[in-house]
């Protein structure tokens, strides 16, 4: 089972994003681009604002430098091939965006999103709750590994675990399960739908630009992250849109997984 709602991730806590008829600290879905660097003109790409968070909100936990507000923006685009973007929070007023330009490619006709696709996303107001979560019982992990990881179970329940995910892999996979058990953790799903996103940094001058697996994720977008928005339209349903940081620049990195 995986997220349905928009849900995010930080010191072994989650809290879920929900629409609501009113925001008490401002968050918002939807709504047009809130900073510079980020218009078609500026980037090269169309993008979106999925959802604006005011980290004044004591469940907000993930704070940025020098910004008030998380934006959580994403570009839709099949021409940006890799369906992955960077940026970095500069001020509440502008962003730094990371592109791979090379990766960009011409589908002529056969492209998403179409002409019927939104500019922006009618804006909703949010509210934030927290959702149950034990780091220390298996059954609260197992959900959320990618989130968390497994070190805040008992040896026992560690062993128990990993034990259980070679089982399920020599069950479905094509070859037995060989490697260390801990590296089977790589290849768990929840709350990532296809497994722990793989992504560097963005930022070409970060130190973890070419270093997988150091950034943090902290947010899962559904495809129907507010009533009667559906993001990638019928056939995309099973979408999910992921936010990994980076802990040395705070460069936000975008991707997408499906079923």
């Amino acid at each position: 089972m995986f997220p349905e709602t928009i849900q995010l991730f930080h010191d072994y806590r989650i809290e879920e994003v929900l629409a609501a008829p009113q925001a008490e600290y401002g968050h918002h879905f939807g709504g047009p681009i809130l900073h510079e660097g980020l218009s078609e003109n500026e980037c090269g790409f169309p993008v979106h604002l999925i959802c604006n968070l005011n980290s004044r909100d004591p469940l907000v936990e993930l704070a940025l430098p020098n910004a008030q507000w998380l934006p959580l923006y994403y570009c839709f685009s099949y021409e940006n091939q890799s369906m992955s973007m960077g940026y970095r929070v500069l001020s509440d007023q502008r962003i730094e965006a990371f592109f791979n330009n090379d990766e960009r490619i011409d589908l002529g006709n056969d492209r998403f999103p179409g002409d019927d696709f939104p500019a922006a996303f009618p804006v909703t107001p949010l509210q934030t709750q927290s959702v149950t979560f034990d780091p220390t019982k298996v059954q609260d992990v197992s959900s959320y590994v990618n989130a968390f990881g497994i070190a805040n179970l008992s040896l026992t329940d560690q062993q128990s675990f990993l034990k259980d995910c070679k089982q399920s892999w020599d069950k479905y996979a094509p070859e037995p399960w060989t490697g260390p058990l801990e590296e089977l953790l790589d290849h768990q799903t929840g709350p990532a739908c296809q497994g722990p996103p793989n992504s560097e940094c963005a930022n070409p001058n970060c130190a973890n630009h070419t270093k997988k697996r150091e950034l943090e994720l902290f947010a899962v977008v559904p495809a129907t992250p507010v009533p009667k928005i559906s993001l990638w339209g019928e056939w995309g349903d099973d979408t999910q849109i992921l936010f990994e940081i980076c802990p040395l620049c705070f460069t936000i990195v975008v991707t997408n997984q499906c079923t």
